[in-house]
């Protein structure tokens, strides 16, 4: 009985979807997409981040802030291009800390 045909091996697969083709991509599962960030910057420590949620998809441009203003508080939304949600979060507050 032959062994089992690993991606790497497959004939049929992509390059671009195989770990082992040393091309410098990522594989299909880890591809980027674009995620909003919302969330809220502390006035006296705008480097410190409170996500509210993350969105799929690049919505800054619909993204409106309120007129209205909370205490201490900045409201802040941002794209980033992640391999998933936590990712962009991740990435988020990462920016926020070299602001």
């Amino acid at each position: 009985m032959p062994a089992p045909r690993t991606a790497a091996a497959a004939p049929d697969t992509p390059a671009a979807e195989s770990p082992a083709a040393g091309t410098g991509r990522m594989p299909a599962a880890q591809a980027l997409q674009t995620y909003t960030v919302i969330g809220l910057l502390l006035d006296v420590e705008p480097t410190e981040l409170l996500i509210a949620g993350v969105l799929p998809g690049p919505l800054t441009d619909d993204f409106t802030a309120l007129s209205t203003r909370e205490e201490g508080l900045t409201r802040w939304a941002e794209e980033f291009d992640a391999p998933s949600a936590d990712a962009a979060a991740a990435q988020a507050y990462e920016y926020c800390r070299q602001i």
